[in-house]
C-alpha cells in the first residue's frame, strides 16, 4: 500500500528541519561557553581522534583482510572520515546528556576534519 502524500510531505518537511535546527542548537549551546572553555576540553580531541583517524583506519584494515572490493571499502572508509553529525547535540539535549559536550565535539571535529579528511582519502 503507498503512503499518502501527505504523509510524505510531513516527513520530507521535518527531514529538511533536521539539519537547520541542529545547527541552532549547536550555536545557542556553543555561545554559552567560553572559547577557552570549547577548546581545552582533552575528550573532545580524543572523541575527533577516535572519529577521525582510528575508525576509517580500523575499517579499512577490516574490510582489506575480508577481500571487500576496492570501491566499497573507499566509501565505507570516506564515510568514517566524516565529522561527527551535527544532529549529536540535537540527540545529546533530548535524551538529558552532555549537549555542550556533542556540540563542542560536532566543532572541533569538523575543524579537524579539514585536515584529516583529505589524508585518510589519500591513503586510499
Amino acid at each position: 500500500m503507498p503512503v499518502p502524500e501527505s504523509v510524505k510531505s510531513a516527513v520530507n518537511y521535518i527531514g529538511d528541519m533536521t539539519m537547520p535546527l541542529s545547527m541552532l542548537i549547536i550555536g545557542a549551546l556553543i555561545s554559552t561557553a567560553k572559547i577557552k572553555e570549547l577548546v581545552n576540553d582533552a575528550r573532545v580531541y580524543y572523541v575527533s581522534a577516535v572519529r577521525l583517524i582510528l575508525m576509517p583506519l580500523l575499517a579499512y584494515g577490516i574490510l582489506y583482510l575480508l577481500g571487500v572490493p576496492e570501491q566499497i571499502v573507499s566509501i565505507i572508509v570516506t564515510a568514517l572520515a566524516m565529522p561527527v553529525a551535527a544532529t549529536t547535540t540535537i540527540f545529546a539535549d533530548l535524551f538529558d546528556k552532555d549537549a555542550v559536550f556533542a556540540s563542542k565535539a560536532v566543532m572541533v571535529s569538523t575543524i579537524l576534519s579539514v585536515i584529516t579528511a583529505p589524508v585518510i582519502v589519500a591513503l586510499l
